[in-house]
């Protein structure tokens, strides 16, 4: 066991090629996935399964420290997912010949996979807890995953495309109210609910719109002069500005923060009052759907877990005095 642990696992699958699957700098069992996603391309089935080993050897290390036989079943475990997701981007990506895959397979899962086997049948004085854990866990995320998929896919053809935004505009005589207005969204492609609800509903469009794409980058702290990037996303009478804030991963995202180090060195907000702008939230309200392809209770825990989901508002520190949430229902 010290052997097979030791130098097998560590010095030889670890060290000689488990660190050649370097995804930017992150690793793991989740990175090794995403690399092997990437590899698949096109090949969408393929991903899938691959996505679902590699959540299956991250949720077992959920439980395994919490006792003794349950270490030995999410190890062996997760030893086991690496090498089947090592075989596959080995394959796709790196190009091995075949004696070289079946020699890795043959030296790495001849023996985890009697290690694994030997290790079952802990399962029921303790091994059930990983188990356990990690099929919670899985189903929490591959729950939230699909929710998420359905809210993103029915928000989308709510929004519509920010060209057909632009178009219309152009042919109707909206009246343009002089004052800042602020736009947190995810893409530039579409157009925010808020923004839109104001140009249909309410005929008017503010004379400086910027829409803001916030996320983290791969860096740990990120420079707030470096934090944004302007880009013009129709033409200059428009008025209508996009940007892309971009913060480290340990950074507290703050968009007005972000705005107001970038307002001497970027053009595209010189004429924006940004002191006095007006927030718009676009924020959907869930619903319970009769549409197919998503289990029942499968809907119930996504509305539990996006009921606490946090405040966007919050987690980019808006002041609450300058916004405004317009909502939208959903049913998924």
């Amino acid at each position: 066991m010290v052997v097979w642990s030791l130098i097998v696992i560590v010095s030889i699958k670890y060290v000689t090629v488990v660190l050649r699957a370097d995804n930017n700098g992150e690793g793991g069992v989740l990175a090794l996935a995403a690399l092997v996603r990437r590899a698949l391309g096109s090949r969408t089935r393929a991903a899938g399964v691959i996505a679902v080993i590699g959540l299956v050897g991250a949720c077992l290390f959920y439980g395994d420290s919490m006792i003794t036989p349950a270490i030995s079943v999410a190890v062996t475990g997760t030893f086991l997912t690496t090498t089947c997701m090592l075989v596959v981007l080995a394959r796709v990506k790196w190009h091995w010949p075949t004696w070289r895959l079946v020699l890795m397979t043959a030296v790495f899962a001849g023996l985890e996979i009697p290690f694994f086997a030997r290790n079952i049948v802990k399962v029921v004085d303790g091994g059930w807890v990983p188990l356990g854990v990690a099929a919670a866990v899985f189903t929490v995320m591959t729950t939230w995953r699909h929710g998420r998929q359905r809210v993103v896919s029915r928000l989308v053809e709510a929004e519509g495309s920010l060209d057909d935004l632009l178009a219309d505009l152009a042919s109707r005589d909206v009246l343009r109210v002089p004052v800042t207005a602020i736009f947190p969204h995810p893409s530039d492609e579409t157009v925010p609910l808020a923004l839109r609800a104001n140009v249909e509903r309410n005929n008017i469009l503010h004379e400086h719109v910027i829409i803001i794409s916030a996320g983290a980058s791969r860096l740990a702290h990120v420079a707030p002069e470096d934090q944004l990037r302007a880009t013009n996303i129709g033409p200059a009478a428009d008025g209508i500005v996009h940007l892309d804030l971009r913060y480290g991963f340990f950074d507290r995202p703050d968009i007005p923060t972000a705005l107001t180090h970038a307002a001497t060195s970027e053009p595209a907000l010189a004429d924006a009052d940004l002191d006095n702008a007006t927030y718009f939230l676009s924020r959907a309200t869930l619903a319970l759907g009769r549409s197919h392809g998503m289990a029942m209770w499968r809907k119930h825990l996504f509305l539990l877990l996006a009921h606490n989901a946090a405040n966007p508002g919050h987690t980019f520190a808006l002041p609450p005095k300058r916004t405004i949430v317009m909502g939208s229902e959903i049913e998924i």
